[in-house]
């Protein structure tokens, strides 16, 4: 019997599988019936579940997921598993799809809705239908689903074309922008790379900008090629592709140095494969700072020396094109308002045993020195010209050839050193030719990122192309090489081995940690008629030397270019004390004008010291 009105009668021996109730009702006057009878007999209902949502409504954004809890309670003894599906009015919304975790279920089971990038965006009712395994018992509850816009994001890359020369890597930024609601972070990666071309990213996941660095290996085949960076947040995905050339006769640029500067600064390109063509003079060669020529102040195999353009403040990829018309990978430089508070430089290193005797380049013997970590600095920079030896100091219009030793000014000033790459082939100071030659060129390796406090202690002059082409190569001390630190630790075995002549990377900083104040001692052939000392422990370098004699504050006169050394005079005519006063290399006086005073030394006789440096104690240091 399929319907029965609703005071309906079965005759004897018939039976109806349910009775429910027909009608309506308000809910107020005539409530929902809940029971029923049979000629005064309750009737108890069969077996059968309920399904209930944990969230009666849920919003997603394209390409995202959200999750309902779907929980299956049984009633009338019902016991067995439930089959879920879901499903909309006509299927469910256009680029969403469900999965649940548990299907058949037997208490819960987690609903995960999707909703693809391009998921339509509005309101629905999504039912959650549930059957038992026998087919005959279902329920549903329905589940209001809001897909929203996600926005999304463009890849631009900067520049469109890129040149990789083989052994060596250039660089490329990927501006990253949101579509708006998109704000995600977005992880990039590469494709379309031919053989021996790595790429690697220095953030990853990103949110603004990527740097896109394309290594090639030397044997990566000579061509054009479409690199297709791809950028992906959860679902969505974007690209865009750049053009990059892989030239058969390679002109690099290893490294500018500084990174950084102000307009009509110089600053030092370090190239590979200009070739005999161009080899010591510019010819038609040019630099360019992104579509600006560059003036040339000096051009030779090794080094290349432009004065930056005036530009706007802004970071431009810097490239060479030589005379046969090749142009080299782009490294930035960036043009800033103002000069930078703390140079930092870019250049060779080498190392040597020890200092001269009885003392250095500065004047200062090895043992007095603050530190056995101490490096050399070039006298002259004078790229191309090998055998050239300016007097020292140097004087009228050689000046203009001065290197970073700068006539002893730097003496005693401290550096911070890291070691940058490592020379997979021959980088051994020859004339005429390019730093680290052959194999797969400058690479990284375990040791990059090592640093090390140093103190300048010596100069270089040899006619090599360390010493006159790389303005910013640094001699280090032998010993110091395996005391550089990796996370607070020794390298203690970068050297014989993985040295090689290393690139480096270093700027001037105040000395770490001092204490105490300035050493002052006589040094060899110092008498009383010729006051020569020397001044160690310096806080900020040192500038110059005054001393007060009969009355007056007279500048003292560095003894030749040993610029920790000035020649003094006594307080009097014939005596054998001394005032001084030191400044330091802003040219303020130390400790507020502190003046020293001390007295030739009793160990020494009145006409001629012997030792390399005989130390005094100074008394009653004051203010002026």
């Amino acid at each position: 019997m399929s319907s029965e009105s609703y005071n309906g009668a079965l005759a004897a021996g018939a039976s109806y599988a349910g009775v429910g109730f027909d009608g309506t009702w308000n809910g107020v006057t005539n409530a929902i019936p809940t029971n029923f009878a049979i000629n005064g007999t309750a009737c108890s209902a069969g077996p059968g579940f309920t399904l209930t949502a944990s969230a009666p409504a849920l919003s997603i954004l394209q390409g995202q997921s959200a999750t309902d809890v779907i929980t299956v309670t049984d009633t009338g003894g019902f016991t067995g598993s439930v089959t879920l599906a879901a499903s909309g009015t006509n299927g469910l919304p256009g680029g969403v799809t469900a999965a649940f975790g548990t299907n058949p279920a037997t208490g819960s089971s987690v609903l995960t809705l999707t909703a693809s990038a391009s998921a339509v965006a509005g309101t629905s009712t999504v039912t959650v239908s549930g059957t038992s395994s026998s087919g005959s018992i279902t329920s549903s509850v329905n589940i209001t689903l809001t897909i929203g816009t996600a926005g999304s994001f463009t890849l631009t890359p900067a520049p469109t074309t890129l040149q990789v020369l083989p052994g060596y890597s250039s660089t490329d930024t990927i501006t990253i922008t949101d579509v708006s609601p998109f704000a995600g972070n977005v992880s990039l990666s590469a494709s379309g790379l031919p053989t021996g071309m790595t790429a690697s990213y220095n953030t990853n996941s990103a949110t603004t900008t990527g740097v896109l660095t394309l290594t090639a290996a030397s044997t990566t085949a000579a061509g054009t090629y479409t690199i297709k960076v791809i950028g992906t947040s959860g679902t969505l995905t974007e690209s865009t592709s750049l053009t990059v050339t892989v030239p058969a006769s390679p002109l690099v640029i290893q490294w500018v140095s500084p990174a950084a500067g102000i307009a009509g600064s110089n600053m030092t390109i370090m190239p590979v494969g200009i070739g005999a063509t161009d080899g010591t003079t510019q010819g038609t060669g040019t630099v360019q700072f992104g579509t600006t020529a560059a003036t040339v102040v000096n051009w030779v195999v090794n080094a290349i020396v432009v004065t930056v353009p005036s530009l706007a403040a802004g970071t431009y990829n810097v490239t060479v094109t030589n005379s046969a018309g090749q142009t080299s990978n782009a490294l930035p430089f960036t043009i800033t308002a103002t000069a930078p508070a703390v140079p930092q430089y870019t250049g060779n290193s080498t190392w040597f045993s020890s200092l001269g005797q009885p003392y250095g380049g500065c004047g200062v013997p090895q043992p007095n020195l603050d530190t056995q970590n101490f490096v050399a600095l070039n006298v002259q920079n004078t790229p191309g010209n090998y055998t050239t030896y300016f007097p020292r100091p140097i004087t009228g219009a050689d000046l203009a050839y001065i290197g970073f030793f700068d006539n002893g000014a730097n003496c005693g000033r401290w550096v911070n050193v890291t070691i940058g790459d490592f020379c997979s082939g021959i980088n051994n100071g020859a004339a005429d030719y390019p730093f680290c030659q052959g194999a797969d060129g400058w690479v990284v390796d375990p040791y990059n990122g090592a640093t090390l406090d140093m103190v300048v202690g010596d100069s270089c002059q040899d006619g090599n192309a360390w010493c006159r082409d790389d303005a910013y190569h640094l001699d280090l001390a032998e010993g110091s090489l395996n005391l550089f630190e990796l996370n607070g630790v020794a390298v203690g075995d970068m050297s014989p081995d993985h040295w090689q002549n290393r690139q480096i990377h270093w700027y001037f900083e105040a000395p770490p940690n001092y204490t105490g104040d300035i050493n002052i001692g006589f040094i060899t052939s110092a008498s009383v008629y010729w006051g020569a000392i020397s001044i160690t422990h310096l806080p900020n370098g040192i500038h110059g030397v005054q001393y007060y004699a009969n009355g007056v504050w007279t500048a003292a006169v560095m003894d030749g270019d040993l610029g920790e050394d000035y020649v003094i005079s006594p307080t009097t005519s014939g005596g054998s004390t001394y005032e001084i006063q030191v400044f330091d290399i802003t040219g303020t006086l130390i400790n507020n004008g502190r003046i020293y005073n001390f007295s030739f030394p009793a160990s020494c006789p009145v006409d001629a010291c012997a030792p390399p440096f005989t130390q005094v104690t100074y008394t009653n240091p004051t203010a002026p």
